[in-house]
């Protein structure tokens, strides 16, 4: 199953950033994360991949004051270099664990 079209229904406003956004801006951010997803499809392979991508956005990409006031794709871009790193880290623990 794939999550592609499950972003629009997870996207809820209290998860679009820790300050208060309006309707327009949990729209805009809802249509810039489809944009995202099509480019970069290994975050629409499964659920807990979108919620790695999420978690990275939310509560340190777009709570950075450097990065705060970027565009969204270039803060999701940023976010899905974190979320790719942490999975890297999580598979190499895994692996250590298994030996």
């Amino acid at each position: 199953m794939s999550y592609k079209n499950f972003s629009e229904a997870y996207i809820q406003p209290q998860y679009t950033s820790l300050k208060p956004v309006s309707k327009d801006a949990t729209t805009n951010f809802s249509q810039e994360l489809q944009i995202f997803l099509a480019k970069y499809q290994e975050f629409t392979s499964t659920k807990s991949h979108l919620d790695i991508l999420r978690y990275c956005y939310d509560h340190y990409i777009n709570c950075d004051p450097i990065s705060r006031d970027l565009p969204i794709q270039d803060k999701l871009k940023q976010a899905g270099e974190m979320a790719k790193n942490s999975w890297t880290l999580l598979l190499e623990q895994e692996d250590n664990h298994g030996n």
